[in-house]
């Protein structure tokens, strides 16, 4: 569904919404009903939705996704990564985050505000 969201500029948002559910036990990720439901929340199309985890429509994308995680060292959750260069296994403490960050982006010029 994240494939299909993402086409639709709803990508993050659908995202968010479902790991948000998922988290707090109020969205079952597996419930077709309780995905269309979410993805509507966001303005995507229920039936499409429907139509969409009742097919294998996405399934290449997902396999290539899956692949590409794996190559990265992805072995659970969390696993961040960042620009696709970065990653990230297991939760960090927020210096170690921005430590990544600036191996992807450069140190934060001085002056600035954090």
């Amino acid at each position: 569904m994240v494939q299909y969201a993402r086409e639709q500029g709803h990508g993050h948002e659908f995202f968010s919404r479902a790991q948000d559910g998922f988290f707090t036990g109020t969205l079952n990720p597996f419930g077709p009903d309780a995905l269309a439901e979410t993805a509507e929340s966001v303005g995507l199309d229920a039936q499409r939705v429907r139509e969409i985890l009742a097919n294998d429509e996405y399934a290449d994308r997902v396999h290539a996704d899956r692949r590409e995680a794996l190559d990265m060292g992805a072995s659970g959750v969390p696993f961040i990564v960042f620009d696709r260069r970065v990653a990230a296994p297991g939760a960090h403490k927020v210096a170690a985050y921005g430590q990544l960050l600036e191996q992807v982006a450069g140190p934060v010029p001085s002056g600035s505000v954090a």
